[in-house]
């Protein structure tokens, strides 16, 4: 299925992840056609809840890169 995505798709994982191994985030990147793999040094799953300001610089870097 992840073949099948064909917009522009911003993969975010933490660098400590209790949920999603480190390859899970590597495997998606490799499988989906334009995607970019940011990985955060933070801890958790939830980032957008626990690392809010970490992440809105590179989601609106990814989006003003990407016109999306």
């Amino acid at each position: 299925m992840l073949k099948n995505i064909v917009k522009p798709t911003l993969l975010i994982q933490s660098s400590n992840d209790s949920l999603a191994a480190p390859e899970i985030g590597a495997y998606m990147a490799e499988n989906i056609t334009d995607s970019q793999l940011e990985i955060i040094e933070a801890e958790g799953h939830c980032l957008h809840m626990t690392d809010a300001t970490l992440l809105t610089p590179i989601v609106i870097d990814f989006i003003n890169n990407h016109n999306v």
